[in-house]
């Protein structure tokens, strides 16, 4: 049986401190996690959020966490720290298409047909800049992040969207 590693119950933790706005306690975690580990993946972490809580949450999120990380690090630019690959959209969607068909697997293609079905731009929203932009991006493995969308959807109830992912 897998267990999760002690820097993704951390990821984890930051995560719902993030979602529940708690600004204390994400300060708190982020200043430990950025003791004990690497920047990019607390960064990716809280930057996928974006995805499924808002900009808000992640806008919030990745201020406190850089507020925190220029505290132990005043004179290192996050920039060196992060990718920060220049927009491509073939590249994007390619890699959406592949990420976006990993995750779904045999559901993948109804899901696709579905999407296009009741909403063209969310499907290409989706698979851009869900699965190509975001979902796809160095700093973490799929699982972590799949692990981390899961914890989300399920605090925000999100049944449908809980299961798929659970796939």
């Amino acid at each position: 049986m897998n267990t999760l590693s002690d820097e993704l119950r951390l990821l984890i933790y930051i995560t719902v401190s993030a979602l529940e706005n708690n600004e204390n306690q994400l300060k708190e975690q982020c200043s430990s996690y950025l003791q004990s580990y690497s920047f990019q993946p607390v960064y990716e972490a809280l930057l996928q959020l974006h995805l499924f809580a808002g900009y808000p949450c992640s806008l919030t999120a990745l201020s406190t966490l850089y507020a925190e990380f220029q505290k132990l690090h005043p004179k290192t630019s996050i920039a060196e720290l992060i990718d920060n690959e220049p927009f491509h959209y073939q590249t994007y969607k390619e890699r959406g298409l592949q990420t976006c068909e990993l995750v779904y697997t045999n559901t993948f293609a109804p899901l696709m047909a579905k999407l296009k079905e009741f909403s063209p731009q969310l499907q290409e929203w989706m698979l851009i800049d869900g699965y190509g932009k975001t979902l796809s991006r160095k700093g973490l493995t799929i699982e972590e992040r799949e692990i981390l969308v899961l914890t989300v959807l399920l605090i925000q109830g999100w049944k449908k969207q809980l299961y798929s992912h659970l796939r």
